[in-house]
């Protein structure tokens, strides 16, 4: 889940424990439910996904339209300990995303937060969001994403390609792109190899 999403889904956990007047630490929230599936056969697959979850019950599931798929609900005996969920389940069909309340990402700086605004209000003037960011950078949203983080120099080279799609180049950042600066007749100035 990108950082926003993941927060959402979390939200949405705790809402509906909230609506439900159930203790969202005792809960899972699945998302990624095809809308074709099952609904019967939601249950059984968690229970035998792992052997923490073999008595959860299913509460309820929603439509969510951003994904496209459902969120299901599902109750614990007593609190979920985040590390024995699994953050996803494989499905035949792919895989679900399995949200606890303890899937909170660490608090973002103050910094990380600054850029975020400045990101979504640079993309708003383009016309684009935060979400279209995957498909500005090449990445298809179906294709599942690899489990180590992108080194510090693929995300310059992957932000520099978004920009790029998005920015026209500044007139004067090409034109004399790998030429020597140019003197004037009466330039003053003259050539020192020791400089």
């Amino acid at each position: 889940y990108i950082f926003g999403v993941c927060i959402m889904a979390l939200h949405l956990l705790e809402d509906w424990c909230k609506g439900m007047n159930i203790n969202p630490r005792n809960c899972i929230l699945v998302t990624g439910v095809p809308e074709a599936f099952d609904e019967g056969a939601i249950e059984p697959i968690l229970r035998v996904s792992t052997e923490y979850l073999s008595k959860c019950k299913m509460r309820g599931r929603m439509f969510v339209r951003e994904e496209g798929a459902f969120a299901v609900l599902c109750e614990l005996p007593s609190a979920v300990e985040p590390l024995q969920v699994p953050g996803t389940i494989a499905v035949e069909d792919g895989e679900w995303t399995v949200i606890t309340t303890g899937s909170q990402p660490s608090p973002v700086p103050a910094s990380d937060v600054a850029f975020l605004k400045k990101m979504s209000a640079f993309l708003g003037k383009e016309g684009k969001t935060l979400a279209d960011m995957p498909g500005l950078l090449g990445l298809d949203p179906g294709v599942p994403q690899r489990e180590s983080a992108p080194s510090p120099d693929e995300w310059v080279k992957a932000l520099g390609q978004a920009l790029e799609k998005v920015m026209p180049p500044h007139p004067e950042s090409t034109a004399d792109r790998g030429r020597a600066p140019r003197r004037s007749a009466g330039s003053q100035w003259s050539h020192n190899p020791t400089c």
